[in-house]
């Protein structure tokens, strides 16, 4: 019997006073800014992790909607609409529409191993919605008690003290990570988390055990 510690305390600790929307999403709902593994050995011992049904002792990891990233729903967001100027909008929704895709609604902040981890086990995955400020706050505290793994650096520093937002520098990092000048290991276009699996399977870039079970479903 697996007992889920972690999760429990994550959401019974009285930091956790702000509530934070909690979803399993299926691997076809979220987008991943990368299309490459990083290091295979911690894919390794999450993979063992989901395929033997003891992802429940594992946090959530960190996803963001994609109406977060859209400029035009949000009133809020003139400063940044100035700031890209109107064909950079223009470009940036592009971007957008080109990204979500296929019923994909979410954008993976945090967890990349253990996504696909998931994903490769074909189980839904465990994710925290960050909407606000109040939210960010809250993860860092539990950050450092322990609760939850390390921050993204997106929102892991005080937005007051650089002059940005909480969606402005969201908007900033998703332009970023499919920005042409960024690494030539990005991709240009949001690969959904079911995607990325495949083409890694397809392309030999997984073990060959974790490709054989991914196949076999």
């Amino acid at each position: 019997m697996v007992i889920n510690f972690l999760v429990v305390n994550l959401l019974n600790d009285p930091l956790f006073r702000f509530k934070m929307e909690h979803v399993f999403v299926q691997s076809n709902q979220i987008i991943t800014p990368e299309i490459f593994l990083g290091l295979e050995s911690l894919l390794q011992v999450y993979y063992q992790i989901f395929k033997n049904d003891c992802e429940k002792c594992l946090p959530p990891v960190l996803i963001v909607k994609e109406s977060m990233l859209d400029v035009r729903i949000n009133p809020e967001d003139e400063c940044t609409r100035e700031r890209l100027g109107m064909e950079s909008v223009r470009e940036y929704h592009k971007l957008l529409g080109k990204t979500f895709h296929d019923g994909a609604e979410y954008f993976l902040l945090d967890g990349n191993h253990r996504a696909v981890a998931a994903a490769l086990c074909h189980k839904s995955l465990s994710s925290m919605i960050i909407e606000t400020e109040k939210d960010i706050k809250t993860l860092r505290r539990l950050a450092q008690h322990g609760e939850i793994f390390n921050l993204p650096s997106v929102i892991n520093h005080p937005f007051r003290e650089i002059s940005k937002d909480y969606k402005s520098a969201m908007i900033d990092y998703f332009q970023q990570c499919f920005s042409h000048n960024h690494s030539p290991q990005r991709i240009l276009r949001g690969f959904s988390l079911k995607e990325r699996v495949s083409y890694l399977a397809r392309n030999d870039e997984l073990p060959g055990y974790m490709k054989r079970r991914f196949l076999r479903y």
